[in-house]
């Protein structure tokens, strides 16, 4: 044989053998196999598959064909076939950007039997920043065969990509460095209207959200319709001391940026700052909102915060907003008639600085001091807990005014005691439990015009008479401002 006729027969030797190869595994010209899959989106061409093997099966999720999307671009879906999917590549715009993760899909494989399971999911996160403004194309490339072979290509689709708008914001309200009834609020506009949490020392908040049509004329392009956010803060609720604000905003991908942080103070107004007895026994007679609580601590004390301040009321005998401003005018002339301004000076300057001054009509910090020895060296603020929670029950005279030598000559926890046996009775030894005659001095004689001698020498009942009041509260008020100067305190010395 000549050698030229050898090489004619090799060669055709594997053609015959390519042939046969690919009638075997579907290659040749129209052997596409058909899929069967939960959308039309599957493209069969170049499909790998002979009919002994389970044809091709997919589907895509997400995103939709025409979706329009903000931020990164998430894919889900499935994707089966006979001998195994070992990989599906995902291609925007004609390029491969990521090899997808798979996962198994029990709901596929109880739908699909007999193909192979455990990964039949697929998932991937396009980065926003592949994204062209506008259209953009994908498509899905599955392999099988250790990813040597293609299966097809499927899921054709068109994802219309809009920008993601940036997150805009502006804190309005923030509470000050004290809280009585702040407020914290402002406006965020992002995307599309999203939630606003606040915490208050990890605790989570949702505010209000409303409509903000001024924000809508600078930046028309964003939706505005929840724009606004305000939350009201109740003081009541929080630590005294300092507290952790934190404002969050989130976007559409639930992803958040904190637009605040910070610290705000609150004096946490309870007992003995906050004296409800003598709240009640002081305003119950002219303000019926305070005569509706009744004798209820945390009412008086939240009608005290959000309304009582503001129109001047005492919080106890350890401070007067209206006095403390028209004693001190510095004071006047910084807060005028704003008491609630008023209350924040003499907490930031009496109880958190080193201030000793006029703040009742009741306690002069300093006259206080120098008067007890055992006071000496005590701070403002030691000298303000002393006084309402042992000096006033003790009847301790702590300022020069005609005021205190009145409250002075009015209450006596133990002459009250030993004038009152049913007092001694319910309440005790009063050396050791002055507070209790102190406070149903306020809670119930005043507010319930009991006719009794308060003090040696004190009649509250002669007292009601001789003022031409109908009740112990308005007498009280009389007898603070005229009736002791003038001595009327018993029948015996009027007469």
């Amino acid at each position: 044989m000549k050698k030229g006729e050898g090489i004619l027969k090799r060669l055709k030797k594997y053609v015959l053998l390519a042939v046969g190869m690919a009638i075997a595994f579907g290659v040749a010209s129209g052997a596409v196999h058909t899929a069967k899959a939960e959308s039309g989106s599957v493209n069969h061409a170049d499909t790998l598959a002979r009919e002994s093997v389970k044809s091709f099966q997919a589907n895509v999720e997400k995103p939709a064909d025409g979706e329009k999307q903000t931020g990164d671009l998430q894919i889900e879906g499935w994707a089966i076939y006979g001998n195994g999917v070992s990989e599906v590549v995902t291609y925007l715009n004609g390029v491969p950007v990521c090899n997808c993760e798979r996962f198994r899909r029990d709901d596929v494989a109880n739908a699909f039997p007999g193909y192979p399971t455990g990964n039949e999911g697929f998932r991937c996160k396009i980065s926003e920043s592949l994204l062209r403004d506008g259209q953009n194309q994908i498509f899905f490339r599955a392999y099988t065969n250790r990813n040597t072979q293609i299966i097809t290509d499927f899921g054709h689709r068109t994802v219309n990509h809009v920008p993601k708008k940036p997150l805009i914001s502006n804190m309005e309200d923030l509470p000050d460095e004290l809280v009585i009834n702040g407020t914290v609020g402002g406006w965020v506009i992002t995307d599309t209207p999203q939630k606003v949490v606040v915490l208050i020392n990890g605790k989570q908040y949702e505010p209000e959200r409303f409509k903000r049509d001024d924000v809508k004329k600078v930046y028309p392009a964003y939706d505005t319709s929840k724009a606004g956010f305000r939350l009201k803060i109740d003081p009541t609720q929080f630590m005294h001391g300092s507290n952790q604000l934190i404002v969050r905003a989130y976007t559409s991908q639930n992803e958040y940026k904190e637009i605040y942080k910070g610290n705000f103070s609150a004096v946490k107004m309870d007992e003995p700052l906050f004296d409800a007895a003598f709240y009640y026994g002081r305003y119950s007679a002219s303000d019926s909102t305070v005569k509706s609580i009744g004798r209820n601590h945390g009412k008086l004390l939240k009608d005290w915060y959000t309304r009582g301040i503001a129109k001047g009321y005492a919080c106890s005998a350890a401070f007067d907003p209206v006095y403390y401003a028209s004693s001190n005018s510095d004071v006047k002339k910084l807060c005028g008639n704003d008491y609630v301004q008023v209350y924040c000076h003499w907490v930031n300057h009496v109880l958190h600085g080193n201030e000793f001054r006029d703040i009742s009509p009741f306690l002069d910090l300093l006259y206080y001091r120098e008067s007890y020895k055992d006071l000496e060296g005590k701070t403002p603020s030691d000298l303000v807990y002393h006084y309402v929670k042992w000096g006033c029950a003790e009847s301790r005279v702590a300022s020069s005014s005609e005021s205190a030598a009145a409250l002075h000559k009015m209450f006596h926890a133990e002459k009250f005691a030993e004038k009152n046996g049913d007092l001694l009775e319910t309440y005790g030894d009063a050396k050791t439990n002055a507070i209790a005659y102190w406070q149903h001095f306020w809670y119930y004689t005043i507010p319930d015009s009991e006719k009794r001698y308060t003090n040696e020498g004190f009649d509250m009942g002669f007292v009601i008479i001789v003022s031409e009041h109908d009740n112990a509260s308005e007498a009280v008020e009389w007898y603070l401002e005229t009736g002791y100067k003038l001595g009327y305190d018993t029948e015996d010395k009027y007469q």
